[in-house]
This record gives structure tokens, C-alpha cells and sequence, in this order.
């Protein structure tokens, strides 16, 4: 393996100890021997034997000392035992698990073993506080438990050194670029605003009307006044480009969607967004009705296609007086349903119009009738049929009033 790249917190611990005062190998072990036994097992200042992840050391008959590291969970649960261990670790530097060759050594039974403080120990420590190596944890805490200043120093060989730090007044973080004004994080203090753009107090405010960023860069524009706000406050729509300006147009006119269109426009099976009609679809006939004084006269066309406009002719035939006559056109749109009205004395020609899209071409034409008005409406319009209905809206009639009724629908 080679030099950690970040600081490796070593067990240290003291073997000896009172009844375990010389502990020793177990057995003798060779140069290559990687299972290691001992007289007592290493423990921490609670009487817990140490798992692993230390460096030993092991002294022969000879007076060398042999560092050699313990893996994390290398120690068995009663401590005598130490397995994969790595031989003949160096003697400084920040490889902890590596063998160097010609540092392992034979060791005799009963040779002396303690805990290796070695010099890789501070090595590591010295190269973490350098930044060569990553301080091996999530937190690093500077202080000494008491509220007061805290500042870090950019050591650049200024005068007044920068820092960076606790101010303990505020309970702010801080920051001096000089080295002696500080300034609180967050507050925006060394950004600058431009053209549309002002920063104060750490507030960043945008100017839409500016005359130097906000301009309408269309071909031959680049160089002329602002696109201006709407009065709705939003910026103009010369803002957007045209495909986007006539998209907008299209899509807020209509209740169309994006997808409806597409599937108009693509060639897809368009069936479930319009209704097929059969070209110049026809329907024509004739009915008559008795006309009282009292109830509402229905009458059911059944055309086989949704009609989308409707001519009525009405007629009274009533012996002693002048024929009675009006005609009705009405156009319609999906199934709501429009009225037609007929009354005595409206001069021919004259139109009158309700409801928008209906309209009254000419009414009742005799003497002798004032108190008499009928009014007729369509009722339902389906997809194959509607209704007519006469209704009589006064109550002096004389007599039952035989009507002809013709009715012509077209799709």
C-alpha cells in the first residue's frame, strides 16, 4: 500500500499493566509469520481488549525491535491472538500498512511486545495540519469552550495578515480581506451592481426598464430604446421571438391544446376532436297541429345528422281571415337551444333577433287578430334530431287553429 492520503487515528494504549506487567509472545514466529500469540492481551484504560488497527512492537534477543501493524478486527475476542499482520512496517514516514523489506526479523518466545508509538503516528498528524493529507474526519472544533473571538489567519506575509472568523459581539461569522475592517458573511459587502443590476445590503434589485441591458435585440434593433413593460407589468411581448409571440396568439384564442393541434396537423386519426357531416346533408318535411288555448305542441325531426341550421314556415289556414304566416331560420351552435318568436303587426321585412343567432324574418300579417301571438322554439338539438314546439302565449283565442308546419334542416 502506498503513503495514506489522509490522517489514520492508530489505537495507542499502554500493554503493561498491573497483573499483566511483562507481556510476551507465546510462541517464537518467523520473519514471514503473520499469526502472532501473546501472554496477556492488549487493553484500553477500561479493561477492553483492543480489536485491532495498531502498530506493536516486538523485541528479539538481539535488541531490535520489529514495528509490525494489526489490522482492524485482527485481535481475537479473548486478545492472545493477532491475525494478518503486516511485518517490518517502516520506521517513519505515512505508510503504516506496508512491509519494507529487510525490517522483519525472527522473535523468540517470551520476546517483550508493547504499543508502537511510532514517528508515522506524527507524520501523519504534521501532513494533516499541512494540507497534504485530509484530516481523516467530518469535523475539526478550534476553541477552548469560552465565548470569545476566533480567527483564522492567511499567513500571505502582509502587514495585516487576512482572516476569517467568530466574532463573539455579534455572534456573526467574519471576514477581513485588509486584514482590519471585517465585514459579517451574508451581507453582500464586496459585490457590485452594473448596469440594471444594484446590490444593497446584501439585496439584489434587477431594473427591467434599463436602457442598457434590456433592449430589443431583433435584427437591425440592437442598438435602439428598451423593450418597455406592459401595462400588466410583465415585460412587452416583443420580448419573445415571433414564433413564440404567434404561438401565444393561437393557443390564447382557442381552447385548443398543444397536443390537439398536433394531432390536426400530423396526419394522426383526428375522429374524437371534430364531427364528420355528410356534404350538403338534407332533411325536409311537413306537419300539421291543432293551436288552443292551453298546452305546448311538440313535434320530434329526426334528420339521421346534427343539424346546424333550421328553416320553419308556419301557416294558418283560418277560414273568414287573412292566412296567418311566419317563417323562422335558426343556426345553432353544439346543443343549445335557441328561440323564435312570432307576433301580430311587425312590418314585413323588419328582423328581429334574440339569443344572438336567431332571428324572426317576418310575422303575423292580418286584421282582426291583436290578441293572439304564438311563439315557437326548438327544444333539443341532438346529434340525429331536435324538437319543435308551438306554444299559444295568449288565452282569447277563438277557436282551435289548424298550423302547417314545414321544417328544413341542413348539417
Amino acid at each position: 500500500m502506498a503513503d495514506t492520503t489522509k490522517f489514520v487515528n492508530l489505537e495507542t494504549f499502554q500493554w503493561s499493566r498491573p497483573g499483566a506487567e511483562n507481556p510476551r509472545l507465546a510462541a517464537a514466529i518467523d520473519s514471514d509469520d503473520t499469526t502472532l500469540t501473546f501472554t496477556h492481551a492488549p487493553k484500553d484504560e477500561d479493561g477492553t481488549v483492543i480489536t485491532g488497527n495498531f502498530l506493536m512492537g516486538v523485541k528479539n534477543i538481539n535488541g531490535y525491535t520489529e514495528t509490525i501493524y494489526v489490522p482492524a478486527a485482527g485481535m481475537s475476542v479473548d486478545g492472545l491472538t493477532a491475525t494478518g499482520c503486516v511485518r517490518g512496517i517502516g520506521t517513519a514516514g505515512l505508510d503504516y500498512n506496508t512491509t519494507v523489506s529487510g525490517l522483519t526479523a525472527e522473535h523468540e518466545e517470551d520476546s517483550p511486545v508493547f504499543c508502537n508509538v511510532s514517528a508515522i503516528n506524527f507524520t501523519m498528524m504534521v501532513n494533516s495540519l499541512l494540507g497534504n493529507i485530509d484530516s481523516g474526519g467530518e469535523n475539526w472544533r478550534i476553541g477552548n469552550q469560552v465565548d470569545n473571538d476566533i480567527k483564522i489567519y492567511i499567513a500571505n506575509g502582509d502587514a495585516n495578515e487576512p482572516y476569517w472568523g467568530y466574532d463573539e459581539a455579534t455572534d456573526q461569522f467574519i471576514f477581513a480581506n485588509d486584514g482590519v475592517s471585517s465585514t459579517p458573511f451574508g451581507t453582500g459587502a464586496g459585490v457590485t451592481g452594473g448596469d440594471g443590476i444594484s446590490v444593497t445590503a446584501g439585496d439584489i434589485d434587477i431594473d427591467l426598464a434599463d436602457t442598457v441591458i434590456f433592449r430589443d435585440s431583433r435584427n437591425g434593433n440592437e442598438a435602439r430604446a428598451p423593450i418597455t413593460l406592459a401595462a400588466s407589468g410583465l415585460l412587452n411581448v416583443n420580448f419573445m421571438p415571433t414564433n413564440v409571440q404567434e404561438a401565444d396568439t393561437f393557443f390564447g384564442a382557442t381552447d385548443l391544446s398543444a397536443a390537439e393541434a398536433e394531432t390536426l396537423s400530423d396526419g394522426s386519426n383526428a375522429d374524437a376532436l371534430h364531427v364528420h357531416a355528410a356534404s350538403g346533408a338534407f332533411h325536409a318535411e311537413t306537419y300539421s297541429k291543432t293551436i288552443n288555448a292551453t298546452g305546448n305542441f311538440d313535434q320530434t325531426i329526426t334528420t339521421g345528422f346534427e343539424a346546424k341550421g333550421i328553416i320553419i314556415d308556419y301557416y294558418f289556414p283560418i277560414a273568414g281571415s287573412t292566412p296567418q304566416y311566419s317563417k323562422g331560420k335558426a343556426v345553432f351552435a353544439g346543443s343549445t337551444a335557441k328561440y323564435i318568436s312570432g307576433f301580430r303587426n311587425v312590418a314585413a321585412g323588419n328582423i328581429t333577433t334574440t339569443s344572438s343567432q336567431i332571428e324572426v324574418i317576418n310575422t303575423f300579417q292580418s286584421s282582426g287578430m291583436d290578441n293572439h301571438a304564438f311563439t315557437m322554439s326548438i327544444q333539443s338539438l341532438g346529434a340525429t334530431s331536435f324538437v319543435i314546439r308551438i306554444a299559444n302565449v295568449k288565452t282569447n283565442v277563438p277557436g282551435d287553429w289548424n298550423a302547417l308546419i314545414g321544417v328544413t334542416a341542413f348539417a
